[in-house]
């Protein structure tokens, strides 16, 4: 998602994506079927516990993309 011209955004737009750069890296981790399949169900428990946009989400694991490990440790804070 990519805008020309930033400053004609409103300024009061809860729970919008207004991340700048992104990184591109590739992961240097592997991770077997078993060790995905188990992040992503402690990941899912974690979020359901809390309220977040689709927005919020997908900006946390973009962020965190290259250590799904990361991610699950991240979801403490």
């Amino acid at each position: 998602m990519t805008i020309n011209h930033i400053d004609h955004l409103d300024t009061i737009r809860p729970r919008r994506i207004d991340k700048k750069t992104a990184d591109h890296k590739q992961s240097k981790e592997e991770f077997s079927d078993e060790t995905i399949e188990r992040l992503a169900k402690e990941f899912t428990a974690k979020v359901l516990e809390h309220i977040f946009s689709l927005a919020e989400v997908l900006l946390f694991l973009l962020e965190r993309k290259n250590s799904p490990i990361n991610a699950i440790i991240g979801m403490e804070d």
